[in-house]
This record gives structure tokens, sequence and C-alpha cells, in this order.
């Protein structure tokens, strides 16, 4: 009974820290990015020497993150700095990189309204507008719609990776890279239905949801699935 009685306790305690960290990291990342916003790039420096020293400090045994999570909002930080750091500072670039270090350590605090999600209508006028195209068979216009439709999921995609598990996140770089590819157009028109019906799964739903619809689209491992059910 005591065994049982104290380990919920710990528990419970090393969630209540985890939240505690998370907000101060996702605090931190707010104050770059405003930083930024004003092109305020020292103060913007500082802030996120900041958050990496206290992101790098912290102690991961029992934290709430994958091990790919982790990696990821390493990468966001190193990004922003390295954009930060160059001779001539791109504006747009800088901005970029910080939105999506914004978005991953608020899908970290905010799990279950993580600020993401907000570009569902975003991805839902992509995908409208590269249906048109596929109807027209526009080249040209289908092009510029995919790379804007690329640049948008590049955008949430370490939120992506913090909110979802890495499973989930290769199927949908799969999805992504084979309608870029594909010079098919029935293909293509295969591969944005497919995205059409995992928008919703995708920010509203659970793990599950998302890969009992990508799942499907990967015939060749689901083939390979099958075989190994009946080998066994």
């Amino acid at each position: 009974m005591i065994v049982l009685w104290i380990i919920p306790v710990e528990r419970v305690q090393a969630n209540e820290g985890f939240f505690d960290e998370s907000q101060s990291w996702s605090g931190l990342a707010n104050e770059v990015m405003k930083s930024i916003e004003e092109k305020n790039y020292l103060s913007a420096r500082e802030k996120l020497a900041a958050l990496s020293q206290e992101f790098s400090k912290s102690n991961w045994v029992d934290k709430q993150l994958t091990v790919p999570a982790i990696h990821m909002l390493s990468g966001v930080i190193m990004d922003v700095e390295r954009n930060l750091n160059q001779i001539r500072p791109n504006h747009a670039k800088i901005h970029r990189s910080a939105l999506r270090m914004q978005m991953a350590f608020d899908a970290v605090s905010h799990p279950h309204q993580p600020m993401w999600h907000q570009y569902y209508g975003e991805f839902k006028r992509d995908i409208g507008q590269i249906k048109n195209e596929i109807k027209a068979k526009n080249e040209k216009g289908y092009r510029q719609q995919i790379d804007q439709f690329y640049e948008h999921y590049q955008l949430i995609r370490p939120a992506v990776m913090i909110s979802k598990s890495e499973t989930t996140v290769q199927k949908l770089d799969s999805l992504m890279t084979w309608i870029r590819k594909t010079n098919d157009w029935a293909e293509r028109e295969r591969g944005i239905r497919q995205w059409e019906r995992l928008l919703n799964p995708l920010f509203f739903g659970s793990e599950k949801d998302v890969l009992s619809m990508v799942s499907p689209w990967d015939e060749k491992e689901g083939l390979l699935k099958i075989g190994g059910w009946i080998s066994g």
C-alpha cells in the first residue's frame, strides 16, 4: 500500500515540474518571437541563449517527451540561432524559423490546444487550390500550389513531431514527397484526396485516427504486414 501510494505522488510531482518547465520554455520562445518581430535581434539572441541554456540543463528523466521530439526542439533552437548569426540577417528567414520554434514549444506546453492548430484553415485552402489545378491540369499552377502547401507543412512539422509519433510524421513526410514528385495526374489527385481525408484526424483527432487514415496509402508496407501475418 505504501509503494502504491508513493509512486503516484512522485509521478504527479514530476508532471507538475515538467508543466512549469515547459511553460517557461514556451514563454521564452514567445519573447524571442516578439523581439524578432520588433527586429531587435540583439534582444532575440539574448532570450534565445536563455532558452537554450534552460532547455539543455533540463533533466530528461521522466519527461513526457520522446527522443525525436527532444532532438526536434534542439534543432529549431539551433535553426533560429543560425539565422540570427548571419552576417546579413534575412528577416523573413529569421521570422519563419522563430515561428517554427514558437509553435514547437507551444505544442509542449499546450498539448490540448496547440498553436499549430490555427493552420487548419490554411491547409484547407491549399488543398482546395491544388484540387482546382489538378482539375485544370495546370502544371505551373500545380507546382506553385504544392510548393506553398509544402512550406506550410514544414512550418508546423516540428510541432506535429511533438504532438504525434515519429511514425505518423514519417508517413506524412512520405505522402508529401509522393505528391511533390509524381507527374501522374491521377496519382496527384489520389494523394491530395488522401491529405484532405487526413486533415481532421491530424488536427483534431487521436494518433490512432491519423494512422488509420495514413496506413492505407503505404500499400507496399501493408502487403508486407499481411505477408508477415500469414507467415506467422
